[in-house]
């Protein structure tokens, strides 16, 4: 069984939420979120972290 399940996308207030069994898998989620261009709100995100955060949402509304 996968450690993360439930995964949900709430596309109104741009959140993301999931089932997890330890905060190692937390962990791992929020990298890979990040280096997919959506950085934890609150985090300490660089310009850069931030620039493809921005990025990668027009990108969506661009597709939509």
């Amino acid at each position: 069984m996968s450690p993360i399940s439930n995964v949900s996308i709430n596309m109104v207030d741009h959140s993301v939420t999931f089932s997890y069994q330890n905060e190692t898998d937390v962990s791992v989620v929020k990298e890979v979120l990040k280096k997919l261009g959506y950085p934890v709100v609150g985090d300490a995100n660089a310009v850069k972290t931030r620039a493809k955060s921005y990025i990668s949402c027009a990108i969506g509304r661009i597709s939509d």
